[in-house]
């Protein structure tokens, strides 16, 4: 008859055991998470992201006391700062700010900019002002910017009253 030795457990320890459990929570969270943000479309992430970076750079306006503006491209954006000192009047590109630097859109996504009292645009090259100005209050102008995914017809709208207020709504 064959003996184990005393000192060979039988089957894992409670450690092993507790790893895997946690290595599968972790592969179930995960997949989990892409399946469920699949639902949010390159269409909503643009949204979110151009949201978010436009409330950043409000907070940039106040911190600097300058205004900043927001200047659309044809495929894209890029934030632009309003020289007092080295150019005085003109607009420069924000281009070392690494959160505000400038911005390319996924294929297929456009934008259009509705604004009372400044250029209407659809991504002109006209990039020595901006479309959309911050003011050092961190205040926006106002404005409604749609932005438009061509590839499964959809479009969101980011919208500014002119009192401080963003927001974002569907389109439909």
């Amino acid at each position: 008859m064959t003996r184990i030795p005393a000192d060979r457990g039988r089957g894992f320890t409670l450690i092993e055991i507790l790893v895997v459990i946690v290595m599968i929570g972790v592969i179930t969270t995960m997949a989990t998470l892409s399946l469920t943000s699949g639902g949010a479309t390159e269409l909503q992430r643009e949204v979110e992201r151009l949201q978010g970076t436009l409330q950043l750079a409000a907070d940039e306006a106040v911190m600097r006391a300058t205004p900043i503006g927001l200047a659309l491209e044809r495929n894209g954006y890029r934030f632009l700062r309003f020289e007092s000192k080295q150019a005085p009047g003109k607009w420069s590109a924000m281009g070392n700010h690494r959160a505000l630097r400038p911005h390319e859109t996924a294929e297929g996504i456009s934008m259009r900019l509705a604004s009372q009292g400044q250029r209407d645009s659809s991504g002109s090259d006209d990039t020595a002002r901006p479309d959309i100005v911050i003011r050092p209050s961190g205040v926006f102008s106002a404005f409604e910017l749609t932005v438009r995914d061509e590839r499964i017809n959809e479009q969101l709208v980011i919208t500014a009253d002119g009192g401080g207020r963003l927001w974002r709504e569907r389109d439909d």
